[in-house]
């Protein structure tokens, strides 16, 4: 992810801040060790680097597509928190060699309220008014009923790693802190991606860690529109995406079998127009696939001159 400006690109460590590593107590009594991850700028023009949090509440972080900021989710005393930090002002004291804390270039956006769900991953609109964030629930009855009616059940050595959770996406306004309902979900919501061409448009998938009867799905910031991306095939894998232009989506198709990767005839799919939900396949379109091992494509980066 790079600044607004291009000057820098943030990266996660857990080894560079030289942390100690931490201990807690699981719910269920279990010993957990963690070292803190903090982000870093890589500054292009001289490959320096620079940290830019501290502590060991960290959550996710988001910059912003039309300013020099940085959204920062953290989790402190039971409470998920959203602040923004001013990296004009950050980077421009660096220069000086007279940078204060972090923390003192961030302020307050607002703190999540716990009555509208457990917060995780968030994403930012294009506009960058509004932070999408998914959020677990308890939901009533009937809904659990239906979620565990309707939970993809694998065939052969498909996975489950994720089990079904009641989830939804909440809304927080990025100068106000208020929040509020989008969609309510019978699945586990994962990898939330707002627009970066059009303002209230949210991707996110169906998260089980593996396959899914539907994995993408797709709705608006009102909560007007909330459906399937696309209508999946019992031969679709899709394990990553990304927006990358008006209207197409790239996504790669992960195929555990022969099978599937022929019926794909390639791994770059674009769903070519968000909404009306017609899928091509077109693996030459300006994709690039980081290959993880013999019979697995990972992770895709769009060319942007394509776009």
């Amino acid at each position: 992810m790079w600044t607004s400006d291009g000057k820098y690109l943030i990266f996660r460590s857990s080894t560079r801040a030289g942390d100690p590593e931490q201990q807690t107590t699981t719910s269920d009594g279990k010993t957990r060790r963690w070292t803190p991850t903090q982000m870093f700028f890589i500054e292009v023009a001289t490959g320096r680097i620079i940290q830019a949090t501290e502590g060991t509440d960290l959550g996710g972080v988001y910059l912003a597509r039309k300013s020099n900021r940085m959204f920062i989710s953290r989790s402190r005393d039971g409470q998920w928190t959203l602040s923004v930090m001013d990296l004009d002002r950050f980077f421009a004291d660096v220069n000086r060699g007279k940078v204060g804390r972090p923390t003192d270039y961030e302020r307050t956006i607002g703190t999540f309220p716990k009555e509208m769900g457990r917060p995780g991953g968030f994403a930012v609109d294009c506009n960058d008014d509004f932070a999408y964030i998914t959020v677990e629930r308890d939901g009533t009855p009937e809904e659990l009923e239906r979620m565990k009616q309707n939970a993809f059940r694998p065939e052969g050595n498909q996975p489950i790693k994720i089990q079904p959770t009641l989830c939804g996406i909440r809304k927080m306004n990025l100068e106000t802190g208020r929040v509020e309902k989008v969609i309510d979900t019978e699945f586990k919501v994962g990898h939330i991606q707002a627009s970066r061409f059009t303002p209230g448009e949210i991707v996110f998938c169906n998260e089980t860690g593996g396959d899914a009867y539907q994995r993408m799905w797709f709705c608006t910031a009102d909560g007007r529109v909330f459906k399937p991306l696309y209508r999946e095939t019992a031969l679709d894998w899709v394990a990553r995406y990304l927006e990358e232009g008006r209207p197409r989506l790239a996504a790669r198709s992960k195929a555990p079998t022969d099978a599937l990767f022929l019926s794909a005839r390639g791994n770059a799919m674009s769903a070519d127009a968000l909404r009306t939900g017609q899928l091509t396949v077109d693996a030459a379109y300006g994709v690039i696939v980081q290959r993880q091992s013999d019979n697995m494509l990972w992770h895709i980066h769009v060319d942007n001159s394509e776009v």
